[in-house]
């Protein structure tokens, strides 16, 4: 990073912007000069000349005893903003039980304030560079006498997962500050999946104004102060399962937007299962046994009885009169579960027919190679790979696996409109494509998938830095989005995602700086949570297509003073929630949803909605059926 700051600081020699040079020529420069800095992010100084190679932690089954906390972060790797350069860090466990983490009795340092976490992604410091890290399959074990301890603090931007964890703390009082602990700002995108907390004072633990995260499947029990902690946050959460005699949900601060759908909350005592002293709350499909009330928002009941079918803090944003003023409820399916191949008989890695991952051999023949070998597990071992063109992945086929490597374009990928990277081909299986890290030399004019056929797919833990990500060219296909970010500002193809036709359950999107950054035309879009950036508009929902979004944020730092709509939906159902953050806009001038039915438009304009703060604003629900037969 020292000598990417020195060049780019000094007399800029090889110092390019990547679409400012021919392919030929970028080549010849990084050929010459391997510290040469070639980029769109890098000639700022914000990255290194050189992506490292992917750095995966593995921990075989067993009980490893730590008495400290566990940092795995670059201390003295900072950019030119400061910023801590903690990305793509990946803990992986063998299996959730079976790996563990013990924290010892009384360890020095965990006694009280400040919070000490046991695993740790950030030491402290706020980032905005810190793309997929992960941590998966893992068990933690705080030890007795430990009451200031933090099972894990996670920090990610844009991407970042976890995945099947247990933490638990084994003290006779539950004594502990929290299991899962989000408290620096700025971390964004992260998905959190499959995770049971015991005891602590709080289960999960989120904070700070910036920017958001998604919840799913989440079970807390035996909390001191809440099950699940909120302030000033913006989160998804879909089926927190929570048994505590403390409020299953508790939400403070102007700033939090919350989302909470599926939930089943037990064992309450004299107060609410969701406690709400500000902010923006939508609930919906909650089941809550032995509390006073089901919700209680700013000290008053709210929903008084057991259950919740939707409810929402403020009032429901409609710009065409008629009956319904609820949310879409579109039907929601899991993401197929495809067990990995057990006979590496059937695994094979493209470096094996000849590809070399080295940024400038041409491996397009030997993927393609590989792909068509007949295996069903397909992997990359750790480089960057040059593509060229369009490869086609068949039925045979299950699971491409690129290990966070990293992707080049040549000349004529680059150029190509309207196609993919990777072709999707018919199979009688679910298709997995996952783990990349395509960073600044992997550009153009073409998408990295093209679903050519309608084979479900599963897209997962997917980054590319300067690259649109997702359309399909047959229609009637499944697609399944975990944990992905992509960024387009290539014309002619000005979204990060195109849905013609589909039914797509995301869970964690984040598209940037397209326009439209997702369109969704005539297909059934469920978005658990996002967030987008850029002036373009962020939802376009055309051809009777269905968006059902449940929160997210809109950074809007680049947008300049025009009329862009972040939502827009002509003669289509729409219902989100979703709140702003980055540069505030002007009050008159900017308008955040735009509807039109029947050849008739009208829109909201930003001082109309609620302030989240005195900047920004949020959007509690919107809602709009732009065809005669609603979804729900």
């Amino acid at each position: 990073m020292q000598e990417t700051l020195a060049i780019v600081q000094g007399e800029k020699k090889d110092v390019f912007e990547a679409d400012t040079l021919s392919f030929a020529e970028r080549q010849r420069v990084l050929a010459a000069n391997p510290r040469a800095v070639v980029g769109f992010e890098r000639c700022r100084g914000i990255f290194p000349y050189r992506n490292p190679r992917p750095r995966i932690l593995y921990f075989p089954n067993g009980t490893y005893r730590v008495s400290d906390t566990i940092a795995y972060t670059f201390r003295d790797l900072r950019n030119a903003l400061g910023k801590e350069l903690n990305r793509c860090l990946h803990f992986q466990g063998q299996s959730e039980h079976g790996t563990i983490l013990r924290l010892q009795d009384g360890a020095p340092g965990f006694g009280g304030a400040p919070p000490k976490p046991v695993v740790s992604f950030t030491r402290g410091n706020t980032s905005n560079v810190a793309m997929q890290n992960t941590f998966e399959n893992f068990t933690i074990l705080v030890g007795w006498g430990n009451p200031g301890a933090v099972g894990l603090e996670f920090f990610a931007n844009n991407t970042g997962a976890v995945r099947h964890v247990t933490i638990r703390s084994l003290d006779p009082n539950q004594a502990g500050h929290a299991g899962l602990a989000m408290t620096t700002m700025n971390f964004s995108g992260v998905l959190v999946q499959d995770l049971t907390v015991e005891g602590f004072d709080f289960g999960v633990k989120v904070t700070q104004h910036r920017l958001n995260a998604v919840f799913e499947h989440i079970r807390v029990q035996e909390q001191r102060s809440a099950g699940f902690y909120l302030e000033d946050n913006n989160l998804s959460v879909r089926g927190l399962t929570s048994r505590n005699r403390v409020p299953a949900v508790r939400v403070r601060g102007r700033q939090a937007t919350l989302a909470l759908v599926e939930g089943a909350f037990s064992g309450g005592a004299a107060s609410a299962a969701v406690e709400c002293e500000g902010g923006f709350l939508f609930a919906r499909s909650l089941k809550t046994a032995g509390y006073r009330a089901a919700v209680e928002y700013g000290g008053r009941s709210a929903v008084a009885g057991t259950d919740v079918d939707e409810y929402v803090s403020h009032p429901v944003v409609t710009l065409f009169s008629g009956p319904t003023k609820h949310s879409l409820g579109l039907p929601v399916e899991e993401t197929p579960e495809v067990p990995w191949e057990q006979d590496p008989r059937h695994w094979t890695s493209v470096n094996e027919f000849g590809a070399r991952g080295d940024g400038f051999t041409d491996d397009t023949t030997a993927i393609q190679r590989a792909l068509d070998s007949g295996r069903t597990v397909i992997y990359f071992q750790p480089g960057t790979y040059l593509l060229n063109g369009s490869v086609s992945l068949p039925g045979s086929v299950r699971r491409i696996d690129f290990m966070y490597g990293d992707l080049v374009a040549g000349p004529d990928l680059q150029k190509m409109e309207n196609g993919g990277a990777l072709r999707i081909l018919d199979g009688d299986q679910p298709l997995v494509v996952e783990n990349l890290y395509a960073f600044e030399l992997y550009f153009g004019a073409h998408y990295l998938v093209e679903h050519a056929s309608r084979r479900t797919l599963v897209l997962r833990d997917l980054h590319t830095q300067v690259g649109a990500l997702y359309r399909n060219s047959v229609s009637g296909g499944k697609v399944f989005i975990e944990n992905i970010c992509a960024t387009d500002g290539f014309e002619p193809n000005p979204n990060c995602f195109t849905f013609d036709g589909q039914r797509v359950w995301a869970r964690q999107l984040n598209p940037e700086r397209a326009n439209p950054q997702v369109l969704n035309h005539g297909s059934q879009l469920w978005v658990l949570g996002f967030k987008t950036e850029g002036s373009g508009c962020s939802f376009r929902t055309t051809g009777g297509g269905s968006t059902e979004v449940f929160n997210g944020i809109f950074n809007l730092w680049r947008r300049p003073q025009g009329t862009t709509p972040a939502v827009s939906s002509e003669d289509s159902n729409v219902s989100i929630m979703a709140s702003t953050t980055g540069r505030p806009m002007p009050a008159g001038r900017y308008f955040l949803i735009e509807e039109t039915r029947e050849g008739q438009t009208r829109r909201t304009h930003w001082n109309e909605l609620p302030q989240r703060d005195e900047e920004f604003v949020a959007l509690p629900l919107y809602v709009g059926y732009g065809r005669a037969r609603a979804t729900r």
